[in-house]
């Protein structure tokens, strides 16, 4: 397997944007409330929820018979919104937590809960899962109703990231400073314009067949094959545009299962004229993740 990380760092490649992501669900309401009352996406219609400048957009068919999809198990670890700046990152991170203590307050008030603290972290129907600064970025992990991952972070400057004598992008978890950061916000708006799907992290079966696969027909090149059960590839030298991981060990997610299935890209991936039919068809077979990516 010829190895991607050299030529990563100076590669030319245009990257295509995530623009519409579809999930099926057993529900709309329960998911409406991360999405559009936490983070501030706009509603289009039920059902279809678009950031602050049509960037991308997040489409639910709701399907009553879907089963909420095991966190353990391949499809979905978690999707990955990159906001413009640490302050946006900030500000929109005060909107979620002052939706989690008006959730929890309710719940008090109702005899929900015993006391508020013991779902300090839960919101209507999400919840905080956990924070890190990954070197490259800062990032605040959550689950929402149907354990869909959902990751909010700001990239560090690129001049700021390291790379090992190997050539990978160096990436860490390490403590948030959670404090300094929500010291930066300067409002508490949600997702705001020039906001991204920054990058998108599945679980698969297997490591190198999954990199076949996206740099065959995605042309994403491996960016960090050092850290344990994960890979990260990009296109243009970024440090991530797709992880995959083996966490769940090739546990299959059950037919019709709720979570993503399919992934639309603003134009064609560089890989996309080696795929066969995937040109015609303007999208590519179901991925290792069993996901469908089009344009």
């Amino acid at each position: 397997m010829s190895d991607d990380l050299s030529s990563s760092r100076t590669s030319a490649v245009v990257a295509p944007r995530f623009r519409r992501l579809e999930y099926r669900t057993p529900a709309y309401e329960p998911l409406a409330a991360l999405y559009r009352d936490a983070l501030g996406l706009t509603e289009v219609e039920p059902g279809l929820l678009r950031s602050a400048d049509s960037g991308f957009e997040l489409a639910f068919d709701v399907n009553p018979e879907s089963k909420r999809e095991s966190e353990t198990t391949v499809g979905l670890y978690h999707v990955a919104f990159l906001l413009p700046s640490r302050a946006a990152l900030a500000a929109t991170l005060r909107r979620v937590f002052a939706a989690v203590r008006s959730a929890t307050e309710r719940r008090a008030e109702t005899g929900d809960l015993e006391t508020p603290a013991q779902e300090a972290f839960s919101g209507p129907a999400f919840f905080i899962e956990g924070a890190a600064d990954h070197l490259v970025s800062e990032a605040v992990y959550l689950r929402d109703a149907d354990g869909n991952g959902v990751e909010l972070y700001a990239d560090r400057d690129s001049s700021q990231w390291r790379r090992d004598a190997e050539g990978n992008i160096a990436m860490d978890t390490v403590e948030l400073d959670m404090a300094g950061l929500l010291a930066s916000a300067t409002s508490t708006d949600g997702i705001c314009a020039g906001s991204s799907i920054g990058h998108l992290h599945f679980r698969v079966p297997d490591l190198d067949s999954a990199e076949v696969f996206y740099r065959k027909n995605l042309g994403l090149k491996v960016t960090q094959r050092s850290y344990p059960g994960a890979r990260f590839l990009a296109w243009g030298g970024y440090h991530h545009h797709l992880g995959v991981n083996t966490w769940a060990k090739d546990r299959p997610a059950p037919e019709g299962a709720a979570g993503l299935v399919r992934v639309l890209l603003s134009a064609p991936p560089p890989g996309a004229e080696t795929s066969p039919g995937a040109a015609s068809r303007r999208e590519l077979d179901t991925d290792p993740a069993g996901i469908v990516w089009g344009w």
